[in-house]
Protein backbone atom coordinates (compact mmCIF):
# COMPACT_ATOMS: atom_id res chain seq x y z
CA UNK A 1 0.00 0.00 0.00
CA UNK A 2 1.40 3.30 -0.79
CA UNK A 3 1.99 5.64 2.02
CA UNK A 4 -0.72 8.43 0.79
CA UNK A 5 -3.19 5.61 0.63
CA UNK A 6 -1.85 4.15 3.83
CA UNK A 7 -2.33 7.67 5.31
CA UNK A 8 -5.89 7.99 4.11
CA UNK A 9 -7.47 5.21 5.14
CA UNK A 10 -5.53 6.34 9.37
CA UNK A 11 -8.35 7.52 11.41
CA UNK A 12 -5.97 10.30 12.45
CA UNK A 13 -2.88 11.91 11.13
CA UNK A 14 -1.38 11.22 14.64
CA UNK A 15 -2.69 8.18 15.37
CA UNK A 16 -0.92 6.97 11.47
CA UNK A 17 2.27 8.83 13.30
CA UNK A 18 2.15 7.22 16.47
CA UNK A 19 2.03 3.59 14.89
CA UNK A 20 4.85 4.32 12.64
CA UNK A 21 7.03 6.18 15.74
CA UNK A 22 6.85 2.77 17.61
CA UNK A 23 7.14 0.63 14.25
CA UNK A 24 9.65 2.78 12.49
CA UNK A 25 12.65 0.79 11.09
CA UNK A 26 14.78 1.38 8.04
CA UNK A 27 15.41 -1.15 5.52
CA UNK A 28 17.58 -3.54 7.44
CA UNK A 29 15.29 -3.94 10.24
CA UNK A 30 17.04 -1.72 12.48
CA UNK A 31 14.90 1.13 14.28
CA UNK A 32 15.50 4.23 13.13
CA UNK A 33 15.14 6.06 16.56
CA UNK A 34 17.06 9.54 15.88
CA UNK A 35 14.56 10.01 12.30
CA UNK A 36 11.33 8.11 14.30
CA UNK A 37 12.01 11.01 17.43
CA UNK A 38 12.71 13.92 15.51
CA UNK A 39 9.47 13.13 13.42
CA UNK A 40 7.56 12.99 16.55
CA UNK A 41 8.86 15.99 17.62
CA UNK A 42 7.34 17.94 14.55
CA UNK A 43 3.75 16.21 14.78
CA UNK A 44 3.01 16.12 18.58
CA UNK A 45 1.63 19.04 20.71
CA UNK A 46 3.58 22.37 20.92
CA UNK A 47 7.00 21.96 23.14
CA UNK A 48 6.28 25.05 25.19
CA UNK A 49 2.42 24.93 26.10
CA UNK A 50 1.75 28.03 28.10
CA UNK A 51 3.02 31.19 30.15
CA UNK A 52 1.88 30.46 33.63
CA UNK A 53 3.71 32.64 35.88
CA UNK A 54 6.42 35.21 35.83
CA UNK A 55 8.40 36.28 39.11
CA UNK A 56 8.69 39.37 40.56
CA UNK A 57 10.92 40.09 43.02
CA UNK A 58 10.18 41.61 46.05
CA UNK A 59 11.40 42.33 49.68
CA UNK A 60 8.80 41.47 51.71
CA UNK A 61 6.21 38.59 50.66
CA UNK A 62 3.63 39.57 52.88
CA UNK A 63 3.65 43.52 52.39
CA UNK A 64 4.11 42.51 48.98
CA UNK A 65 0.97 40.26 48.78
CA UNK A 66 -1.10 42.99 50.61
CA UNK A 67 -0.21 45.78 48.26
CA UNK A 68 -0.73 43.17 45.00
CA UNK A 69 -4.45 42.73 46.49
CA UNK A 70 -5.30 45.73 47.81
CA UNK A 71 -3.43 48.19 45.20
CA UNK A 72 -4.20 46.44 42.03
CA UNK A 73 -6.98 44.23 43.67
CA UNK A 74 -5.50 41.34 42.88
CA UNK A 75 -6.55 37.96 44.66
CA UNK A 76 -4.35 35.36 45.80
CA UNK A 77 -3.98 31.98 44.18
CA UNK A 78 -1.49 30.38 45.83
CA UNK A 79 0.06 30.85 49.55
CA UNK A 80 2.41 27.75 50.55
CA UNK A 81 5.17 27.50 52.60
CA UNK A 82 8.33 26.28 50.85
CA UNK A 83 12.22 25.33 51.52
CA UNK A 84 14.22 28.07 53.33
CA UNK A 85 11.14 30.10 55.04
CA UNK A 86 10.31 31.05 51.58
CA UNK A 87 6.57 31.10 50.39
CA UNK A 88 4.76 29.98 47.08
CA UNK A 89 2.73 33.35 46.80
CA UNK A 90 1.03 34.09 43.32
CA UNK A 91 -1.64 36.51 42.60
CA UNK A 92 -3.13 37.25 39.66
CA UNK A 93 -6.53 39.19 38.32
CA UNK A 94 -9.72 38.07 39.11
CA UNK A 95 -11.39 35.89 36.94
CA UNK A 96 -8.49 34.93 34.84
CA UNK A 97 -6.10 31.95 34.41
CA UNK A 98 -2.60 33.03 33.52
CA UNK A 99 -0.82 34.19 33.75
CA UNK A 100 0.18 34.57 37.80
CA UNK A 101 3.21 36.78 39.21
CA UNK A 102 5.13 35.18 41.61
CA UNK A 103 6.14 36.92 44.61
CA UNK A 104 9.46 35.71 45.38
CA UNK A 105 12.48 37.60 47.49
CA UNK A 106 15.63 38.18 45.27
CA UNK A 107 17.80 35.27 44.96
CA UNK A 108 20.13 34.31 42.84
CA UNK A 109 19.48 31.85 40.20
CA UNK A 110 21.83 28.73 39.60
CA UNK A 111 24.57 29.53 37.10
CA UNK A 112 23.49 33.80 37.49
CA UNK A 113 26.30 35.71 36.93
CA UNK A 114 24.84 38.39 39.35
CA UNK A 115 25.81 39.30 42.67
CA UNK A 116 23.83 37.18 45.29
CA UNK A 117 20.98 38.35 46.27
CA UNK A 118 20.03 40.46 42.63
CA UNK A 119 18.82 38.97 39.40
CA UNK A 120 18.76 41.29 36.86
CA UNK A 121 15.38 40.28 35.71
CA UNK A 122 11.79 38.49 35.72
CA UNK A 123 11.93 34.63 35.28
CA UNK A 124 9.25 33.56 33.00
CA UNK A 125 7.71 30.05 34.53
CA UNK A 126 6.18 27.51 30.85
CA UNK A 127 4.42 25.26 31.53
CA UNK A 128 5.58 21.90 29.49
CA UNK A 129 3.79 18.07 29.37
CA UNK A 130 7.01 16.48 30.10
CA UNK A 131 10.47 18.88 31.63
CA UNK A 132 12.89 16.03 31.04
CA UNK A 133 11.92 15.40 27.57
CA UNK A 134 11.43 19.50 26.59
CA UNK A 135 14.99 20.00 29.09
CA UNK A 136 16.75 18.00 26.72
CA UNK A 137 15.18 18.91 23.51
CA UNK A 138 15.93 22.53 23.87
CA UNK A 139 19.63 21.19 24.50
CA UNK A 140 19.78 19.48 21.55
CA UNK A 141 18.65 22.77 19.68
CA UNK A 142 21.25 24.72 21.03
CA UNK A 143 19.86 26.30 24.23
CA UNK A 144 21.66 26.68 27.38
CA UNK A 145 20.65 24.24 30.64
CA UNK A 146 21.17 26.33 33.57
CA UNK A 147 19.56 23.94 35.77
CA UNK A 148 18.87 20.27 34.43
CA UNK A 149 15.55 18.60 35.06
CA UNK A 150 14.80 17.39 38.68
CA UNK A 151 11.72 16.46 41.15
CA UNK A 152 10.33 19.57 43.03
CA UNK A 153 7.20 19.78 45.53
CA UNK A 154 5.25 21.16 42.38
CA UNK A 155 6.66 18.75 39.80
CA UNK A 156 9.55 18.87 37.64
CA UNK A 157 11.39 22.18 36.96
CA UNK A 158 14.67 23.23 34.80
CA UNK A 159 16.24 26.27 34.00
CA UNK A 160 17.81 27.51 30.51
CA UNK A 161 18.66 30.56 29.18
CA UNK A 162 17.69 32.42 25.94
CA UNK A 163 20.53 34.11 23.60
CA UNK A 164 20.35 37.03 25.94
CA UNK A 165 20.68 35.19 29.21
CA UNK A 166 17.70 35.93 30.49
CA UNK A 167 16.24 32.64 32.39
CA UNK A 168 13.10 30.45 31.67
CA UNK A 169 11.46 27.93 33.92
CA UNK A 170 10.44 24.91 32.76
CA UNK A 171 7.64 23.43 35.00
CA UNK A 172 6.00 20.05 34.54
CA UNK A 173 3.06 20.88 36.90
CA UNK A 174 1.51 18.69 39.77
CA UNK A 175 -1.07 19.75 42.24
CA UNK A 176 0.38 21.69 45.18
CA UNK A 177 -1.36 20.48 48.96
Amino acid sequence: MSPVLYLASRPSVSAWVSWRIRNCRWGNGETAGAVCRAMAEQTTQPLIQAVTHVTVQVRDQEKAKAWYTEKFGFEVRNDVPMENGLRWITVAPPGTTSPELALMPPQSAPGDPSPPGFRSGPVIVLQVADCRTATETLERRGVQVVSPAEDVPWGVSSIVRDLDGNPYNLVESRPMA
